[in-house]
């Protein structure tokens, strides 16, 4: 449980707010197919001028056929350090969701999902505070599948640049009509603001995002309420800013992935 206490307009305590969560529970519903994590082979590496560590697992879901997903989410065993965890298409590396400690699961919007072909595998990207904190991998992985092919197959534009400098900035011209569903920027190091934005061709001006103080030991994905269309040559940007632009570089790789259909 967190408490909150808040002094109110006369310097007096109110009363504690309190606000739980069933950690052991599935939000999105039972899933079709529980994975339990708890490898016996973990790779652990060092995150650059991160006091993260990056652990890394490869998940076999058994799938035996082609099959659409439609909804993901994990149940860690032991969630006390635990920062994120990135699931991408093992092969592909197709981002399919970003468990954090405030959101841990992804359900795709309706009548969509992500193809998987036999034999494909899940990997876990983790993000740890303590790796001498007990187990911190495992915990059970829950998939939802479509029960028939879905009218729209979710694919991902990727958005990526190099640099440094007090911002930095890349774009792309989206070839087809796009509906976007969600963000998954991955920043380079001292980033304090974000801004995505599209520029359709008569003009207009979308904003998809903006974030302010971003904390680097939080990485978290941005699920649209409402997926947003974009005409075929609609130019997306996407800008990382440093907080203090007299004093401070931001150096490394700016990528965003939009989740689409």
């Amino acid at each position: 449980e967190v408490y909150f206490n808040v002094p109110g307009e006369d310097g007096a305590q109110d009363e504690p707010v309190s606000a739980s969560f069933d950690i052991t529970s599935w939000r999105l519903g039972e899933p079709d197919q529980i994975v339990r994590v708890a490898p016996d082979d973990v790779g652990f590496a060092s995150l650059n001028r991160s006091e993260l560590i990056h652990a890394y697992v490869t998940i076999d879901p058994l799938i035996q056929e082609e099959t659409f997903l439609t909804g993901l989410e994990f149940l860690p065993t032991n969630r006390s350090n635990l920062n994120a965890i990135v699931f991408s298409v093992a092969d592909s590396g197709q981002w399919l969701a970003t468990w954090t400690p405030w959101y841990g699961y992804r359900g795709l919007p309706e009548d969509s999902g992500v193809q998987l072909a036999p034999g494909q595998q899940i990997q876990a990207d983790y993000l740890i505070s303590d790796i001498d904190s007990e187990r911190p991998v495992n915990g059970s992985l829950g998939l939802h599948f479509a029960s028939i092919k879905p009218i729209r197959q979710v694919q991902e534009i990727s958005i990526e640049t190099r640099g440094s400098g007090t911002s930095l900035q890349a774009e792309t011209t989206l070839e087809s009509d796009s509906t976007i569903t969600a963000l998954w920027p991955e920043l380079p190091a001292r980033t304090h603001s974000l801004e995505v934005n599209a520029r359709t061709p008569n003009g207009h001006v979308e904003i998809l995002l903006l974030a302010l103080d971003i904390q680097e030991k939080w990485p978290t994905s941005y699920l649209l309420e409402s997926p947003i269309t974009l005409p075929a040559g609609s130019v997306v940007t996407v800008t990382a800013n440093a907080e203090n632009t007299q004093t401070e570089n931001l150096s490394g790789i700016l990528r965003l992935t939009l989740s689409s259909y």
